[in-house]
């Protein structure tokens, strides 16, 4: 995850979405372990911004919906 911020950073965004991806991808899908779940939450906040960046708005917001879902309702305030 971190050669794929540092990536982004570089303005190198397609590299950067392979490695926040393939990331996502290493995370267990059916893990309840509250760590893997901000690591879901992190990963999908840093793929919308790489996607605001390139203009892909509609993926932004996505993962945006993505990561919004993951949250724990008791853990943070409501997105509005």
């Amino acid at each position: 995850a971190a050669l794929g911020t540092a990536y982004a950073g570089l303005g190198l965004s397609a590299r950067s979405l392979q490695l926040l991806n393939a990331s996502l991808r290493e995370l267990p899908a059916d893990s309840d372990d509250p760590s893997n779940r901000d690591q879901r939450i992190d990963l999908n906040t840093e793929i919308a911004a790489v996607h605001f960046n390139t203009g892909e708005y509609g993926a932004a917001l996505d993962a945006i919906g993505i990561a919004r879902g993951l949250r724990d309702p008791k853990d943070a305030d409501p997105i509005r």
